[in-house]
Parts: C-alpha cells; structure tokens; sequence
C-alpha cells in the first residue's frame, strides 16, 4: 500500500511538471511569435529607413549637380564682366587720362598717372586683398596705399588731402602695422607694388 500512494504522488508531481512544462513552453511559442513580430516590424523600418537615405543621397546629388552648374554659370559671367571692365579701361578711361596728364601742371599730372596706374591694375588682386578683412585696413588706409603704391611722398600726400604730415606718418606706420611689416627694413611702396 504505500508504494501505490508513492507512484500517486510521482503520476500527480509529473503531471504538475508536464502541465508547468507545457504553460512553459506556450510561454516561450508566444514570445518567439512576439519576437518575430518584433523583428519583422524592425526589418520594415530598417527597409523604410534605408529607401528614404536613398532618396535624400539622390536628392542631395541632384542638387549638389545644380550648384556645380550655378557655379560654373557665375565664373563665367564673372570672366565676362572682368573681360569688359578691362577693354573698357583700356579703349575708353586710359586714353582721357592720358589727354589729361598731357594738359595738367605736375602734382595733378603725377595724381593722374597714379589714377591711370590703378585703372591699369583694376582686375588685378591686390586691391582685392588690401581691403579683405585679412589686413583690416580702413577705407582712408587703402586709399593712402594707392597714393604711397603711385610713389607719391608723405609731403605730397598731406598736401592732396589737406592733412599734417605727422598724420600721414602715423597712417603709414599703422598701414605697416597691419600688413605685418612694422619690424622689418621692407620698403612699403615696394611692398605694396608686390601684392
């Protein structure tokens, strides 16, 4: 007799462990299910994800396409205009200066012939560079290397725009200053001349 409750008591505990095993395994069937959802869901976005990075890259490449031309359009009307600019000076400013400095007295001929040097020098760079925020020169400053780059002397200078000779030094040496050759024997009329 007691073995039969002691088989009762296995058939009972196994039965607990089957139906535990079975809940178990319903368990793991409906994660696996969830997870699978979940997998697919994130494969989806992952698809939807990578389809619009593909259309931004074509859209950006289409686009970056536009600019190129854009750019390309504005050198050559940039090419254009500085092609006009300098057959104009050439064919129509320089010959009246000329005229002009043949009839002057000598300080306005020597003005003129500074005139007529940075018509000549219109599209080079120098004027471009002076007055870049590289130098950060003021509007009078760049305006006195033109007249000290035409090899005009401080007298002169102070003489054309009504000023003291000492202020002119003091432009020069702040012109100087600002192009970095204060401390060097560096000419400034030949320094300017090299930009």
């Amino acid at each position: 007799m007691d073995k039969k409750p002691t088989y009762e008591k296995l058939e009972d505990s196994l039965e607990k462990c089957s139906v535990s095993l079975a809940k178990t395994e319903e368990k793991v069937q409906k994660l696996k299910v969830k997870s699978a959802k979940k997998e697919n869901t994130l494969l989806e976005k992952n698809r939807k994800l990578e389809l619009r990075i593909e259309q931004i890259t074509a859209d950006l490449e289409r686009k970056n396409i536009a600019l190129r031309e854009v750019f390309s359009q504005l050198e050559i009307e940039k090419q254009n205009l500085t092609n006009r600019i300098e057959v104009n000076v050439q064919k129509l400013l320089l010959p009246v200066i000329e005229k002009l400095i043949e009839k002057s007295s000598s300080l306005d001929s020597r003005y003129l012939v500074m005139i007529k040097q940075n018509l000549e020098q219109l599209t080079s760079s120098a004027g471009i560079r002076l007055s870049s925020l590289e130098y950060n020169l003021t509007p009078k400053e760049i305006e006195l290397c033109a007249l000290i780059k035409g090899g005009f002397s401080i007298k002169e200078i102070a003489a054309m725009h009504n000023l003291s000779e000492r202020t002119v030094e003091t432009h020069r040496y702040n012109i100087r200053k600002k192009l970095g050759i204060s401390s060097t024997p560096v000419n400034l009329s030949s320094y300017l001349a090299s930009l």
